[in-house]
């Protein structure tokens, strides 16, 4: 049986899924600093957000993967777009078989976040970005991205 995406939850299964080129990745678990592998999810003072998942260098295409953007205070649960710039921004680091090399959103690819639930216990969304390694110029593309993270 061929492994399934993750379905879109929002409970705070603390689970994050998606494709990377068409190559299926599943992220389970909560991390922390001293086991990072796992899914986490930051808010700050000034309200901005960081989504991130994090896995096994050896066994999986990508090795983290950061999601930021700036939460609108008055009315969060709305699509917000991923570019070089603020207000979001996405990027990935794959593993160490393709190099370690870092792919990071730019103004000419296209990106979005759009949250599903956001409250005091969890936030969960979906998500699609591509994004660009600086040096060879090489594009990924990030499809059927959802996150489900129960808060610390």
């Amino acid at each position: 049986m061929e492994p399934e995406l993750v379905p879109i939850t929002t409970s705070g299964k603390n689970t994050m899924g998606f494709y990377v080129d068409g190559e299926l990745v599943n992220i389970r678990g909560k991390g922390n600093w001293s086991f990072p592998e796992g899914v986490n999810y930051f808010l700050f003072e000034n309200y901005s957000c960081e989504v991130s998942g994090s896995l096994d260098e050896q066994k999986y295409p990508i090795a983290h993967i950061r999601l930021s953007f700036d939460l609108d205070s008055i009315n969060p649960m709305k699509p917000y777009y991923l570019n070089e710039d603020e207000p979001g921004n996405g990027s990935i680091i794959d593993n160490s078989q393709l190099g370690g090399e870092e792919y990071n959103t730019i103004d000419s690819c296209e990106g979005v976040i759009e949250i599903l639930r956001f409250d005091t216990e969890v936030i969960a969304g979906t998500f699609n970005f591509d994004a660009k390694n600086g040096s060879s110029g090489r594009i990924i593309k990030i499809k059927n991205g959802r996150f489900d993270i129960k808060r610390n």
